[in-house]
């Protein structure tokens, strides 16, 4: 049987208190730019450093939003900016790197390429009425191309290295919430897959899958909001659109590469859930973005493979009510998939953890405790929830080195980290 611990706990910052408990441990602050600035995302460097993707905002006034990347040496520290700037170059361990434009630029995602520079991912209305996915490659140093007012550029000495593009339709708005890079099964760097929301097809905003090369260009959407390059099979995998989505909204969270070079979209769906709800969505599909046709009543395939499957979870059994996914990963040991969220039980939301075997398939949960565990197959499934009086989810899942998970979340307006056995 499945055992768990729970530790809850208000997270506060005394350099004192660290200090005694962890020989290795320190907190630093750095000068905030604007009104308030806060960290979007963070990444360990091959000099022990880090680098921290910021979101600087301005609070009111034409720029309400900009960007910026920290970098840092082993120890936190960085350069400081003078007065009246945003960056500064002390060495290539520590700098910091301002990214923006008139208006609105907002990061949602931080990548380590492979090349030792970085990729951040985000959206942004500064070249445009209406936001548009941004993608902005940097080498090591956090440098880039300069954008033309369009928002896009390309270094023409280092073109994988340097690029800004935006992506998106004209006339509605489109956001990007994660990327990764991508490889073939040999290594092979094969370009850049984003997992975003767009408004500029249908009804409602629907989950885009956008596969870039390794300059960041794709194909251009057709009217259905979907396109691929066929000029070879190299561009096929490299270049294309898929969109995925019913007659209401569908909202990404989180997206990774399979083993077998697909990829699996963790979205939230209400074309598919009762009374407008909100259900967990998993979505498989092939390298080419392909998966099977789900049903418009359904929201699920009629038949599913471990290559491509669609399947919808509404584990509470109550039409009325809405669950949500935050996080989700693949799982080292057995390539099946696990997420973290919300669940609505019995009138509260608690955290929700679950794991699924290799088609998105988990365990059905019984109704009093709203929680099951049942191999399928070969497969060990469940579903948890964890809470408190009020209000508790879970925002970000890991595996842990023992082979069980971790969830982090919140209880209670507490910072909240469920960790489970294996």
């Amino acid at each position: 049987m499945k055992k768990f611990f729970i530790l809850a706990f208000v997270l506060f910052f005394s350099a004192a208190v660290f200090a005694q408990a962890c020989q290795n441990a320190w907190t630093k602050s750095y000068p905030k730019i604007g009104s308030g600035e806060y960290f979007q995302a963070i990444e360990q460097t091959s000099d022990n450093g880090f680098v921290a993707l910021t979101r600087v905002q301005y609070g009111s006034g034409p720029n309400f939003d900009d960007m910026r990347l920290i970098k840092t040496d082993s120890i936190g520290e960085a350069c400081t900016p003078a007065v009246g700037e945003s960056e500064c170059f002390e060495s290539a361990s520590k700098w910091i790197e301002l990214f923006g434009g008139i208006n609105t630029d907002i990061p949602t995602g931080l990548i380590k390429t492979n090349d030792g520079g970085f990729a951040i991912v985000g959206y942004s209305n500064s070249f445009n009425p209406v936001l548009k996915i941004w993608l902005i490659k940097t080498d090591s140093l956090g440098q880039t191309c300069t954008p033309d007012p369009t928002g896009e550029c390309t270094d023409p000495i280092n073109p994988t290295q340097k690029f800004v593009t935006t992506i998106g339709m004209p006339n509605s708005d489109d956001s990007a919430k994660t990327a990764m890079q991508t490889k073939e099964l040999n290594g092979a760097i094969r370009g850049y897959v984003i997992a975003g929301t767009t408004s500029s097809f249908g009804g409602g905003a629907n989950t885009w899958l956008i596969h870039t090369n390794e300059t960041g260009q794709t194909c251009t959407p057709d009217a259905n909001g979907e396109c691929t390059d066929l000029t070879s099979e190299a561009t096929r995998k490299q270049k294309f659109i898929r969109l995925f989505g019913g007659g209401n909204s569908e909202f990404v969270f989180s997206a990774s590469q399979t083993s077998d070079t697909g990829y699996i979209i963790f979205t939230n769906t209400q074309s598919f859930a009762a009374s407008s709800a909100k259900d967990i969505w998993l979505i498989k599909t092939d390298q080419y973005g392909d998966t099977c046709t789900f049903g418009q009543s359904t929201g699920e395939c009629a038949a599913q493979t471990a290559e491509k499957f669609v399947q919808l979870h509404n584990f509470a059994a109550d039409t009325l009510n809405a669950e949500t996914v935050y996080s989700g990963i693949i799982v080292d040991s057995d390539q099946t998939y696990a997420f973290t969220g919300r669940i609505n039980f019995e009138e509260k939301y608690d955290l929700l953890l679950a794991k699924t075997d290799l088609l998105g398939e988990t365990c059905t949960p019984n109704p009093s405790t709203g929680e099951c565990s049942e191999r399928i197959g070969n497969f060990d499934a469940f579903v948890k929830k964890f809470g408190g009086l009020n209000y508790d989810d879970g925002r970000s899942i890991i595996q842990t080195l023992d082979g069980g998970f971790a969830s982090g979340g919140l209880l209670d307006s507490s910072a909240f980290l469920v960790k489970t056995d294996p």
